[in-house]
């Protein structure tokens, strides 16, 4: 996450939703009992699984000790492990291969859904925008108020889904089940209407929309809107799309970013559109899954519907915001056909990495990088805050 974005995170009242998810998405269990786990599980001699984390930390991705155990790199060998790539390095190639102008644009979601509406691109429609400070807002309600929020919402049809307008990874996400007299009602709780704008947003401006909801064909994959992330490199017409996931919440989650726990994420063919592999959960006791854990519905070799038209609208939509020659989209599949849910001016290569357990850095995305000017294996550790070349020392952590 970009140094910007994590100061207003850590900026916002403990009681706003965004707050309580980036609390509960920092809460990643016991190191102790990660390590002492991924020592096990590797077989290594604690001086190897030194010697090879030291290695990854001076290697182009610059792993660290914790992502090294995550995406459980001791399980490939040396030339393998070279492709792994940290997300302390993305913001460096995201503004290398970003037009910064166009990236700033669509960080904002009500002016991304704009600019993709105005492209010809199908969208969910922004319905409101609950901003206390501005009512810019694209022909979309504005929201000001409490006294605007129940005029608002005594005339919607629920569910609705709310977001913030500018953060990344679903903190703060809601979908809010209705009204009643004023309290609102939502996935996260109730709470009474006079304080949806100041506590629960913590005075963020918040997108509204309308609930989609999934193809038929994926209705036993997920209750929650599924989503597919499709990694484009962008040069002139050409579009190449190396990495591909789908994105599945477990029951009663709001979002299905991988953070939370229970969700899953699954590799897909970029060309057939069919689910590879599916995880469930990262490092030593990842999952790897044939069906699905709730449904028992088959995952693995599974067609996604539709796959030509999203193909098609990916393409179409990273051409039209070239500008991004790095960037990935977010594209939920309905019964009336894919819709751009959101676009993105980089996009972290964990999923990729989680989804498939192989390094994002193949040798073509790697040339590509290059021509942007982005070399990896230039960089040094330095410029990403590793300040020691010493080995991380795990013995304190493994009793």
């Amino acid at each position: 996450m970009s140094d910007d974005r994590l100061q207003r995170l850590l900026d916002l009242p403990p009681a706003s939703l965004a707050a309580q998810d980036y609390a509960s998405q920092q809460d990643l269990g016991d190191l102790a009992a990660f390590l002492r786990a991924g020592v096990d599980a590797s077989g290594y001699s604690l001086e190897t699984l030194n010697r090879d984390i030291f290695m990854a930390v001076r290697s182009a991705g610059k792993i660290s000790a914790r992502e090294y155990f995550r995406y459980r790199m001791y399980k490939h060998d040396p030339e393998e492990r070279r492709r792994f790539l940290s997300d302390r390095v993305h913001w460096k190639v995201h503004d290398l291969c970003n037009d910064a102008g166009v990236a700033a644009q669509v960080d904002d979601k009500l002016l991304a859904a704009r600019l993709l509406e105005e492209a010809g691109h199908p969208t969910i429609p922004i319905l409101a925008v609950l901003n206390p400070e501005d009512d810019d807002t694209f022909g979309a309600v504005s929201v000001q108020n409490a006294d605007a929020l129940q005029d608002f919402l005594a005339a919607a049809e629920f569910p609705l889904f709310a977001k913030p307008q500018d953060l990344l990874g679903s903190f703060g996400a809601m979908r809010i089940e209705g009204l009643d007299a004023e309290v609102v009602h939502t996935n996260a709780g109730s709470v009474a209407i006079e304080d949806v704008l100041d506590i629960w947003l913590g005075g963020l401006p918040y997108v509204v929309q309308p609930f989609v909801r999934n193809h038929s064909a994926l209705s036993d994959l997920a209750d929650g809107l599924a989503t597919i992330r499709t990694f484009n490199l962008v040069e002139g017409d050409d579009v190449q799309t190396p990495w591909v996931v789908l994105k599945l919440p477990a029951a009663g989650h709001v979002a299905d970013n991988f953070w939370r726990e229970g969700n899953l994420v699954a590799a897909v063919d970029p060309d057939s559109g069919v689910l590879e592999r599916i995880v469930r959960g990262v490092g030593p006791h990842q999952e790897v899954l044939e069906r699905h854990p709730d449904s028992g519905a088959q995952l693995r070799g599974v067609q996604l519907p539709l796959w030509d038209e999203v193909v098609e609208l990916n393409r179409a939509c990273a051409r039209s915001f070239g500008a991004l020659t790095y960037q990935s989209l977010d594209i939920a599949v309905t019964d009336d056909g894919p819709l751009v849910v959101e676009l993105n001016g980089g996009g972290s290569f964990d999923p990729a990495q989680v989804a498939s357990g192989r390094g994002f850095l193949t040798p073509e995305i790697d040339q590509f990088l290059q021509r942007r000017g982005a070399d990896l294996g230039s960089w040094t550790p330095e410029e990403f805050g590793l300040d020691s070349f010493q080995p991380v020392d795990l013995r304190p952590h493994l009793g």
